[in-house]
């Protein structure tokens, strides 16, 4: 199994673990890279024969030692003693590491002179089900110093358990690490070696099965007080170790620690809720966290709520640790190379702009910047209506670099319909795009992409890729990426399009009281027989509100047109397909984590403006086709 010095030494630790030995070893002589020593460390208190099947292994790189002291975190101090190797796996015995787990783990330390390395895992209860993660995901490499590392074990983005990381021995051994005595010993050891490392990396590919039992401690509900209290005991262990400590790293804490408290019994869980040190935890490092004032005002239905998390979500079978990026993330929609055409495509970009001076010129240039292997751009028209600040003097200045830039000034705000009415009286091509004055593209072959599909006749109109740039850790962007990403997954199923479209211009004129322009534009396609597609690589950057008041602004006046187009012409849009949003929820969910609160703020958020707007149809206000500018979308 390898040379007399062993790169790595494996660490396992077994307490009547006679049903997983043998399987165990078949794991490890399955590996990639054979270069390790075995280290059983058999518990005294075993009375299934755990030692007489372990002794059968026994050979010059399968050691076998009996450990009379204590748990789990004793025996792998244990072997940690007697460890030849210059790295350190604490395996445990019950669960399963891929084929490929120390060779591509050990390439990584290699490759970034890690101290630490971990991998993603997966929990199920099939250990030797094929998952298939590689046919349908991309992975990468995060490298870290000690305060991020810290940061992303608080933020539940690396893993807090050993037995997914291997350890560089003399990072252990020169600082003295070792595991407590007791259960949940992970949690101190992952901090104190992750604070004390120059180099922490994490691999997001999963490389580990994390096997869920009944006999399994954490899995055992007859162990769920224990296992609870013991958590909050590590936790609050921290504070007497040498770790980094960066900002936010209390409130982390304290809201793991309530978290944990959901492992317990009802009854233990209400004692620690009620006592003074949670409450004076909640109170000095939570304050005016949401989470927080639900645990402390309503803590019966924050039990039911985290245990629901637990079952429904947390130990969902197959669930893996983080979410890697999928390989097409678009449902499997693949890109393949652009074809090569004789005739490019003649096209207009129109874009409607309303001081518009921080962001026009950005846009403008993102468009010159495309490749147009499929298109050639014949005019790019920009009405400014009513602008007030540089953006008209922004696009004269542009169109002598640019000739095809072509400005039209409208004397006042009548509408994006009216603008784009402008725009269809000027244009002198077929095919025509819209996008934003505030939206960039995100790929040089963007509009390419967006145009693509028209090189089949019966396409009329195409929709773009919208990727907002809001920072998910917020309320309004998770709300915001949240929204997008749905929008995506919709679309996928059923073309919805917004923010970025390309059409067959067939003399369509918009109703100038109405704002729902692409709705429009698209239906009387329909009428005249042309699809509408799904362009998933015609990517744009867009910024959604950031701010909770710009939020239900905006999205109160998009359903308010939504609804009137509904009511005037009984065109039903996907995104008002309940079945299709469950859907795209649950995907969108799986990709931007699981987050109690921010999903139910972000529900409200969305069905809030829902409602209102369909009250306001019924009491027939108006469509809003002139509407205040929503300022925080404008902050690429």
């Amino acid at each position: 199994m390898g040379g007399a010095v062993p790169k790595v030494s494996i660490i396992i630790p077994v307490l009547d673990g006679a049903d997983y030995i043998d399987r165990i070893v078949g794991y490890l002589r399955e590996q990639t890279c054979q270069d390790y020593e075995v280290i059983f460390v058999i518990d005294s208190r075993s009375s299934d024969g755990s030692m007489e099947l372990a002794q059968k292994y026994a050979s010059d790189n399968i050691i076998v030692i009996e450990e009379t002291n204590g748990p789990l975190g004793i025996s792998r101090n244990t072997g940690l003693d007697r460890s030849r190797g210059e790295f350190i796996w604490f395996l445990d015995c019950d669960d399963r590491p891929f084929p490929t787990f120390l060779e591509k783990m050990l390439r990584i330390q290699d490759k970034y002179a890690a101290d630490v390395v971990g991998c993603n895992f997966v929990y199920s209860a099939n250990p030797d089900k094929d998952f298939g993660f590689d046919r349908k995901y991309s992975f990468k490499v995060t490298v870290m110093n000690s305060e991020e590392a810290v940061r992303a074990r608080a933020k539940e983005r690396f893993p807090v358990t050993a037995w997914c990381k291997i350890f560089r021995k003399s990072l252990l051994v020169d600082n003295g690490i070792r595991f407590a005595k007791g259960y949940c010993e992970d949690i101190v050891h992952t901090y104190r070696t992750i604070s004390a490392a120059d180099v922490v990396c994490y691999y997001d590919e999963p490389l580990y099965v994390y096997y869920q039992h009944d006999s399994s401690f954490c899995n055992n509900n007859i162990n769920s007080d224990k296992r609870g209290q013991a958590e909050q005991d590590a936790y609050e262990n921290l504070d007497n170790f040498d770790i980094d400590r960066p900002e936010g790293f209390y409130k982390r804490k304290a809201l793991v620690r309530i978290r944990s408290s959901g492992h317990m019994t009802y009854r233990k869980f209400k004692e620690f809720a009620k006592s003074p040190e949670c409450r004076e935890m909640l109170r000095r490092d939570c304050k005016g966290v949401p989470e927080a004032l639900w645990y402390r005002v309503w803590p019966t239905t924050y039990y039911m709520a985290i245990r629901l998390f637990f079952r429904m979500y947390y130990y969902r079978e197959g669930r893996m640790f983080t979410v890697p990026e999928r390989k097409h993330d678009v449902q499997e929609i693949e890109e393949t190379p652009l074809p090569t055409v004789e005739n490019r495509i003649p096209v207009t970009l129109g874009i409607c702009a309303y001081n518009e001076e921080g962001n026009i010129e950005r846009t403008i240039r993102s468009i010159f910047r495309q490749k147009c292997q499929l298109i050639d751009i014949v005019d790019v028209l920009v009405v400014s209506s009513g602008s007030t600040d540089r953006t008209d003097e922004i696009v004269e200045s542009l169109s002598k670099e640019y000739p095809k830039v072509k400005l039209i000034r409208q004397a006042k705000r009548e509408g994006k319909n009216s603008a784009i009415n402008l725009l269809f009286e000027n244009k002198r091509t077929e095919h025509v795009v819209f996008l934003n004055a505030d939206n960039i593209f995100e790929s040089a072959e963007s509009l390419d992409r967006l145009l693509e599909p028209f090189l089949d006749d019966t396409v009329g109109m195409v929709g773009g890729h919208p990727l907002p740039t809001n920072d998910p850790s917020t309320l309004s962007g998770y709300t915001v990426q949240l929204l997008w990403k749905m929008h995506h997954y919709v679309a996928v199923q059923e073309p919805k399009t917004g923010e970025l479209i390309a059409f067959r211009d067939i003399g369509t004129r918009l109703p100038s009281n109405m704002q729902s322009d692409e709705d429009i534009l698209r239906m009387k396609l329909e009428e005249k027989g042309f699809r509408t597609v799904y362009a998933p690589y015609a990517t744009i950057l867009n910024r959604g509100p950031e701010t909770v008041s710009d939020y239900l602004k905006q999205r109160t006046r998009v359903n308010i047109g939504e609804n009137y187009l509904k009511k005037m012409f009984s065109y039903a849009l996907p995104t008002h397909d309940y079945g299709k949003l469950i859907g795209a929820f649950i995907n969108s969910v799986r990709e931007l984590g699981f987050h109690p609160f921010r999903m139910l703020a972000a529900l409200y958020l969305e069905f809030y403006p829902r409602i209102k707007a369909r009250l306001y149809v019924m009491m027939d206000k108006g469509d809003m086709c002139v509407w205040d500018q929503v300022t925080t979308t404008k902050k690429l």
